[in-house]
């Protein structure tokens, strides 16, 4: 089904579609109305979900881990000066193993007080254990919405994904968008199953300690997993082309690169302009 929608919106039917069981909610620009589309979707019915208002971002993240260590898939969602109030439970998230996806509006960081398009406030978090993602278009952020579920909860993984979505660039402006059905979404994204939550048949240790000794291999095993995770991104791209029909490039999208003498890097809605540019300076005689 094709629709007109905002990044926001978009994305809030990419999370309708993974079946999240909690969502932890609190609002901040540009930010505020996805988490608003997912109210009214649990409102309506059409997302079975408990949905939790909390607070302040802190503690969004810090319910969102609790559902997730009781085997609930989780969502939340930030930006800005949200997500740094966030950063101290960044590491409990990604520590713990917890598949958690968030959706980041990027923008700008206080002072100046701006509410506007600024990737800083994801950039300065790259060190903090999650895997962060980065949409080029409203298309990309619906379909970044399952399929980072999918790379999240593959077992080889096991960290949370941070999905990236330009503030007022993509969150506030409207694009035609094809939306999955719920068939393709559940063939391609099957039911949350994990190992790593409280079960009392079975007790298990959530959240311990690790002195020097032992620290050193959890760090390891985080660093291999997320390392792993480029193989599980092409998996999962290539999944997603088979049910949903369209195709990713994987970690990196290369544009016209192969000779050149000057590339440019960029993360989320300024690829486009940068292809624009590469193609002008091209013609100009430039590689």
């Amino acid at each position: 089904m094709r629709k007109f929608l905002s990044g926001n919106e978009a994305f809030a039917e990419g999370v309708r579609l993974a079946r999240p069981q909690v969502i932890s909610a609190y609002p901040i620009t540009p930010q505020t109305t996805v988490v608003e589309a997912l109210a009214s979707m649990v409102e309506e019915g059409s997302l079975a979900c408990e949905y939790l208002h909390v607070e302040s971002e802190h503690t969004a993240l810090a319910a969102a881990m609790g559902a997730s260590a009781t085997g609930a898939r989780t969502f939340t969602a930030t930006s800005s000066q949200g997500l740094l109030y966030m950063a101290e439970c960044l590491t409990y998230a990604s520590g713990g193993r917890f598949p958690i996806v968030m959706m980041n509006a990027n923008r700008a960081l206080a002072l100046p007080w701006n509410i506007y398009g600024d990737q800083r406030d994801s950039l300065s978090l790259l060190d903090h254990g999650w895997i962060q993602v980065y949409a080029e278009n409203n298309q990309e952020a619906l379909d970044l919405a399952l399929m980072a579920y999918a790379v999240a909860e593959d077992e080889r993984v096991s960290l949370p994904v941070m999905v990236n979505v330009d503030g007022f660039a993509l969150t506030h402006t409207y694009e035609s968008v094809e939306v999955p059905s719920s068939e393709a979404a559940d063939a391609f994204l099957p039911p949350y199953r994990t190992a790593n939550r409280f079960d009392f048949g079975h007790p298990v240790n959530i959240g311990y300690s690790a002195g020097p000794e032992f620290n050193r291999y959890y760090q390891y095993w985080h660093h291999r997993d997320m390392l792993a995770a480029e193989t599980v991104v092409e998996e999962v791209e290539a999944r997603f082309a088979a049910i949903c029909g369209r195709r990713y490039p994987g970690l990196v999208d290369a544009y016209r690169c192969e000779d050149a003498d000057l590339v440019l890097v960029t993360l989320g809605s300024a690829a486009g302009i940068a292809r624009d540019v590469a193609d002008e300076l091209r013609a100009a005689g430039t590689r």
